[in-house]
């Protein structure tokens, strides 16, 4: 259990300074969001990235109590966005332009 607990850890700085580092720098995640249009591959790429991701956090830690709760849930949100996005790539593709469109829903993501 410590092994996973050093990996939740990791994850979880990891995600802190990736948000951090995209809200000073907006408008990279700008144009990353606006080139991702573009690119089937990339999305592909990155849903199955987002699917292994998510695999580890529910294999690891699917608690639903005490304070692995909230690693569970971002566990299968993950999962549920990168299989989402592995099954329907057409639909997933179509809506990013949507959202990048305005800046709020961005930063919601963040």
């Amino acid at each position: 259990m410590e092994g996973n607990l050093i990996l939740v850890k990791l994850l979880g700085l990891l995600l802190v300074i990736m948000s951090v580092g995209f809200l000073i720098n907006f408008n990279v995640l700008q144009k990353i969001s606006k080139e991702l249009n573009k690119s089937y591959a990339l999305e592909i790429i990155i849903s199955f990235m987002r699917t292994l991701l998510g695999l580890v956090l529910v294999l690891s830690y699917n608690v639903w109590t005490g304070p692995y709760l909230l690693v569970t849930v971002v566990g299968w949100l993950i999962l549920g966005v990168g299989v989402s996005g592995l099954l329907l790539p057409h639909q997933i593709m179509a809506a990013v332009p949507a959202l990048t469109k305005k800046t709020a829903p961005l930063k919601v993501m963040l």
